[in-house]
């Protein structure tokens, strides 16, 4: 039997622009990719600003947040902190996007109690 698991880590760029630069705590941040939204942070979801929003709508709604065209950060640091963590659990993980990875599980001998105690880790050592 094959067991694959995928992660996606929820508020990934937020989270790796605050830790970059603690000045960005608690500011409304916005992530865009090929001028569309990728993640709202902070403040910017609670004035409606969503993924796949286009970025001059998000813009027309909050002028004042922070935008950070992906490309334009590095999210390299933060992408290899939590993907070593699943190297403790499985040689083959393929990610998607800097917040997306896929992992087979299907070598471990008990693959059913990996995902939760993953997310526990990771939850431990990076909120």
């Amino acid at each position: 039997m094959h067991y694959v698991v995928c992660f996606h880590i929820e508020y990934f760029f937020g989270q790796a622009l605050t830790f970059d630069d603690p000045e960005n705590l608690g500011r409304p941040l916005i992530v865009v990719r090929n001028k569309a939204v990728l993640e709202a942070y902070f403040s910017a979801q609670t004035k409606g600003i969503s993924p796949g929003m286009a970025e001059r709508q998000a813009l027309s709604i909050m002028s004042d947040a922070r935008f950070v065209e992906l490309s334009a950060f590095d999210f390299e640091t933060a992408q290899s902190a939590w993907l070593d963590v699943l190297t403790d659990y499985s040689d083959v993980i393929e990610f998607a996007e800097p917040h997306i990875a896929f992992v087979d599980l299907s070598g471990h001998p008990n693959p059913g109690s990996l995902p939760h105690a993953t997310v526990t880790r990771l939850w431990d050592e990076f909120g």
